[in-house]
């Protein structure tokens, strides 16, 4: 339910920020969460590692090591932020953000400005995406989904505010996008502590010999994530170099529409991964296959919706942005062949992430992000496809997971 409200509540952002910003800045606005993101990759996966590792530990019952492992966490993510907002902070001021975002309407120095305040909100977040982490290694995933639900919840208000208090003001709603994204995580994060003494981070406890074991799996995590940002991330910034701001704004609001079907999957899928750690550490490989079966059983009538959503999607929105938003068909149709390979995806990677065992999906990530972008700038630009070359491009790099990876489960699933 929180997982849906929070949906929902993007949804609501949408149109809303279109109205506060235009379309141009709107599209700008886009484009910089897509370049923001790729700092998300710069904990080396440390977070995910720590995931199974703890998840491992409280399936045997060692919270000793547990909490040994989660206060060397802390202790060098932390230092690494430090480090981070640095260098980040000098780079950004040597680097021409009118040339990267395409734009003349807004200065350099507005834009920099812009640049620095969502990615020092973003590194650190991920202190608090620890937190997180550890809520997803007790399964009680709903906590996760309750803190993404409070930030879309205070982005709203916020954009609200800044409707009825000011005008098309994008460093005010860096502040208000930052402010929301830390202060749900940091309140359960203190919570979670409060509740679970046993897994309480101690100075004392931080040691550099568990900063390898969670980097062993961390690092491969981190390759995952490299690619992933490469595949999901740059279509926005390769429209903005190729055919301006304004085409992000069309991808956006159509790729929102066909999210609810990743996004409601997940709702699903995000409690099983601390699950199959648990279940493949105790070798349970029944209940592993018994939950597959169901999970695939799901996507068969997934894939109807994403289909039927696909035939009425110009109506979608209409209703949804209001008349005169173009909704291109060849856009659509690849979007919807784009989600229902994502869907089918998430339901191996979740259990192949969580056990562990995942040089298979590293290689196909790695190879599917180093040929998302030049093929992605191959159908926008010479092949002619415009916007629907994203899509396009991101499907054809997941493939090679689509079909590699259900192999792998069977094979786990028959020795595990």
């Amino acid at each position: 339910m929180l997982k849906a409200a929070g949906m929902a509540l993007t949804f609501v952002q949408v149109p809303l920020a279109i109205r506060y910003l235009g379309l141009e800045k709107y599209g700008i606005w886009v484009t910089l969460l897509s370049i923001i993101s790729w700092f998300s990759f710069f904990d080396f996966g440390l977070s995910n590692g720590l995931r199974n590792k703890v998840a491992e530990c409280l399936g045997i019952g060692d919270f000793r090591r547990a909490r040994e492992l989660i206060s060397s966490a802390y202790a060098f993510i932390s230092l690494m932020v430090l480090v981070l907002v640095v260098c980040m902070t000098a780079a950004i001021g040597l680097l021409n953000w009118q040339v990267i975002f395409n734009v003349q309407s807004l200065g350099n120095g507005e834009l920099r400005m812009l640049v620095t305040i969502v990615s020092v909100f973003l590194v650190s977040n991920f202190i608090v995406g620890i937190g997180n982490q550890l809520f997803y290694s007790v399964q009680r995933a709903s906590f996760v989904s309750l803190a993404a639900f409070l930030t879309q919840l205070l982005t709203v208000v916020g954009i609200q505010v800044l409707i009825a208090a000011t005008s098309r003001n994008i460093l005010l709603l860096g502040m208000v996008y930052g402010i929301s994204l830390l202060l749900p995580g940091v309140c359960l994060t203190g919570w979670f502590f409060v509740r679970e003494v046993r897994l309480r981070p101690s100075v004392g406890l931080v040691s550099h010999r568990h900063l390898r074991t969670i980097l062993g799996t961390g690092l491969q995590f981190f390759f995952i994530q490299v690619g992933g940002v490469m595949i999901f991330t740059t279509g926005n910034i390769v429209l903005t170099q190729v055919l301006g701001p304004e085409s992000v704004s069309q991808y956006n609001v159509v790729g929102k529409v066909f999210n609810i079907f990743t996004t409601g999957f997940s709702i699903l899928l995000i409690p099983y991964w601390s699950a199959f750690t648990d279940a493949f550490v105790k070798n349970d490989t029944p209940w592993i296959r018994r939950v597959l079966l169901k999970l695939n059983l799901l996507f068969v009538p997934t894939v109807v919706l994403i289909i039927a959503v696909l035939m009425n999607i110009d109506r979608i929105v209409e209703l949804w942005v209001g008349k005169g938003f173009a909704c291109d068909p060849a856009l659509g149709l690849w979007m919807a062949a784009y989600t229902i390979v994502s869907v089918w995806n998430s339901i191996y990677a979740t259990f192949i992430n969580g056990t562990g065992r995942i040089k298979m999906e590293m290689v196909a990530a790695v190879f599917g992000g180093l040929l998302n972008i030049p093929l992605s700038v191959f159908l926008v630009r010479n092949m002619g496809m415009g916007v629907a070359g994203i899509p396009a491009s991101a499907c054809i790099s997941l493939l090679m997971f689509a079909v590699l990876a259900p192999i792998q489960t069977v094979r786990m699933t028959r020795t595990a």
